[in-house]
């Protein structure tokens, strides 16, 4: 599998062979302290594949590294995931954007703010994936080439945000039948590709927001401290005067990387949080409460069915306990 032979971020890897002894799909398995993930290829033809990420953890390095043989096409379809750019400058990617390049701006290492990503790529390996595409369709009018080109030869990554027309392609993807599915898929990936020419020309522009690797340092550093600590309530102003960041920058910033304001991802993590402990602790609803920052249990109610849709009781009353590591604001 020539297109993806340079990815070395796996300690177990499997691998399917076709009749020919050809490798047509191999699963990567990656754990650390963080979480655990897990990416499966599967070849489409020769030079095109099909990549699915499912990431539950908070951060993961690899070795994939810039080649201008390659053109990923990198889908979100749930979570968030931190690019790092070689400049120090951060972008984040979340749910329903794609964001395409030759990773000549990324650096390898991935951060997961809401700690999961689950993504689809589709990256092309030339010039075998061009002989491939007019060798299975004859007369096919796209130069990967040349999209490539239009796509990653500008300063930074080109990221396309929420657009329907690629929710559609890539959710048609992800959930392929069975019955013919290679087919199925191959024909997704031309009308991928016929879409991307299309809109090549109008010169949309990738509006990216980017933040500074010493601001992102001083968001995670809140985010620690909120999550740490959910008996005491942080104003604004008072993390502000703390961490040494302006108001603005702070929450423009927290937005970015975490989805949602300071305020509401904390309650959301909070309520989430107690969730967890009415679901496997003993512990009643009063001391739940307190241990969440509500001194007034009205009120830690009250927030509660807000935000997950049933009072404490209610709630404690369900058999089935949710995998609850993280607040996953988006």
């Amino acid at each position: 599998m020539a297109g993806i032979e340079q990815i070395k971020m796996s300690k177990s890897t499997s691998v399917i062979k076709s009749d020919d002894g050809k490798d047509i799909f191999q699963a990567y398995i990656m754990e650390n302290e963080t979480g655990e993930g897990a990416v499966s290829s599967c070849e489409m033809m020769d030079g095109v594949y099909v990549m699915y990420g499912d990431f539950n953890m908070e951060s993961i390095g690899s070795e994939m590294e810039h080649s201008a043989k390659l053109f990923c096409l990198d889908y979100c379809y749930e979570g968030k995931l931190e690019w790092h750019l070689s400049d120090g400058l951060y972008f984040y990617q979340q749910a329903h954007d794609l964001y395409m390049d030759d990773r000549r701006h990324t650096n390898g290492s991935c951060f997961f703010p809401l700690r999961h990503y689950h993504s689809i790529t589709v990256l092309f390996f030339l010039p075998n994936a061009q002989a491939s595409l007019e060798r299975h369709f004859d007369g096919f009018p796209v130069q990967i080439s040349q999209l490539k080109k239009g796509f990653t030869d500008i300063s930074y990554p080109y990221l396309i945000r929420n657009n329907p027309d690629l929710n559609r392609i890539f959710s048609d993807i992800k959930n392929a039948g069975e019955k013919n599915k290679q087919t199925y898929i191959k024909m997704k990936i031309i009308e991928l590709l016929l879409y991307l020419d299309s809109i090549s020309d109008l010169k949309i522009e990738a509006k990216n927001e980017y933040f500074y690797k010493s601001h992102v340092s001083k968001i995670k550093q809140i985010h620690e401290l909120l999550t740490n600590d959910l008996e005491h309530h942080y104003t604004i102003e008072k993390l502000s005067q703390r961490f040494e960041m302006p108001i603005s920058s702070m929450t423009s910033c927290f937005k970015g990387v975490y989805g949602n304001t300071v305020y509401a991802y904390t309650r959301g993590y909070r309520m989430e949080y107690a969730a967890k402990m009415l679901l496997q602790t003993d512990m009643s609803v009063v001391n739940i409460a307190l241990a969440v920052g509500y001194a007034n249990p009205s009120k830690f109610s009250a927030a509660f069915k807000q935000e997950i849709g049933l009072t404490p009781n209610e709630y404690k009353k369900r058999k089935a306990v949710p995998h609850i590591g993280v607040y996953h604001a988006e």
